[in-house]
């Protein structure tokens, strides 16, 4: 679900560790 992360946080701030 790439879409779905890159939509709630593009640039990995929810998940820095998880940017794939």
């Amino acid at each position: 679900m790439r879409t779905l992360k890159q939509a709630l946080d593009p640039q990995g701030i929810l998940n820095p560790g998880k940017v794939i």
